[in-house]
């Protein structure tokens, strides 16, 4: 993946980086840019997303660091109503860093923590790792770990890149019957395919495409028989290989590892509180983690299930409009919830 063939991030602070496939830029100080947000980013010299007034640009030491994708960079946000700038203030004894970059997936995450740790001689107390609802998808379609040996080379000062496959999901879905009549229709007949989607999926929010049980992206975790896009069952084990490598690298230095879990709009619509994405990195961690922060509770408001009314008022509460990232009353409720499991005994 090029990010700079994408219109929804140009001129933003990504960029594409030779080892860990993009990153955000060094030193970058600005309004970035994604679909309809804009939002005032600075990153420090390490290409950390960091508070513009304290850029930590020295600072090599922290207690917790945390890596993960959009949702770990609040994307969408300006910094002062990010999640990590709300823990920040909850847990101000604490040296807290945000390595998270936007489409970033445990693969991903493992090699920028190797680089980090081994040559940029970083030291964490505790990684968080932010396993996202869309990893599935990324690691089963755009970064696979295929030969760390790639990374030990790298990390013995030879130009090896990390090894990454695109698999083409157009020879998939041409695979797929129903897919192509869909998509038939839909360009045949634009606006009577539209008419009759609006119709069947009145009562979800807007934009519904985003939100319907078939949304191939989110529907891994209660609908996995009707996803063709891509292949669950890899997305689930690559992304466990790396979550294994990620912990044997943490281990090896004394760091210890925990996870963070967060559901998206469609889980409160469509999943349940012991969703499949629980259950499979909660399996992980049994003797690995430090610690689960699992959101699924204060999101699903304790509840196993929520209604079609309870689970469209968090969505609009929780989440930015039409989109997957919290808001800042959402990264409120994370921070606070954050503190209180970290906390716990």
């Amino acid at each position: 993946i090029s990010f700079n063939k994408y219109p929804q991030y140009l001129n933003s602070s990504l960029v594409d980086h030779e080892v860990w496939n993009h990153d955000l830029k060094k030193n970058f100080e600005g309004i970035d840019a994604y679909n309809q947000f804009r939002f005032k980013t600075c990153t420090n010299n390490f290409g950390f997303r960091v508070n513009c007034f304290d850029k930590k640009d020295n600072q090599k030491n922290f207690d917790i660091a945390i890596i993960g994708d959009s949702w770990t960079e609040s994307l969408g946000l300006d910094y002062e109503d990010s999640w990590v700038n709300f823990l920040e203030m909850e847990l101000p004894n604490k040296e807290i860093i945000n390595l998270g970059v936007r489409s970033f997936s445990p693969s991903l995450s493992y090699i920028k923590l190797k680089n980090l740790i081994l040559l940029e001689d970083f030291n964490f107390k505790e990684v968080f790792v932010h396993i996202d609802i869309g990893d599935i998808e990324n690691e089963a379609l755009d970064y696979i770990l295929l030969n760390d040996n790639k990374v030990t080379n790298k990390l013995n000062n030879e130009n090896e890149k990390l090894g990454l496959t695109d698999f083409k999901d157009s020879e998939i879905k041409k695979e797929n019957i129903l897919f192509r009549l869909k998509r038939t229709l839909r360009d045949s007949f634009p606006i009577i395919y539209q008419s009759f989607f609006e119709i069947r999926y009145y009562n979800l929010p807007k934009p519904r495409y985003r939100y319907y049980k078939k949304y191939q992206t989110a529907s891994w975790t209660f609908n996995k028989s009707e996803i063709f896009w891509y292949d669950v069952d890899l997305g689930i084990k690559n992304s466990l290989y790396a979550m294994n490598k990620i912990y044997d690298l943490l281990n090896a230095n004394d760091i210890k590892l925990s996870i963070i879990l967060i559901p998206w709009p469609n889980q409160l619509l469509w999943d349940s509180i012991e969703s499949e994405h629980v259950k499979i990195f909660e399996n992980f961690c049994k003797y690995k983690c430090n610690k689960i922060i699992n959101f699924y509770p204060a999101f699903f408001n304790n509840k196993n299930r929520l209604n079609i009314n309870e689970a469209k008022k968090n969505i609009k509460e929780l989440y930015l409009p039409g989109d997957m990232h919290t808001s800042a009353k959402g990264n409120k409720l994370i921070a606070s919830e954050f503190k209180k499991q970290y906390n716990e005994e």
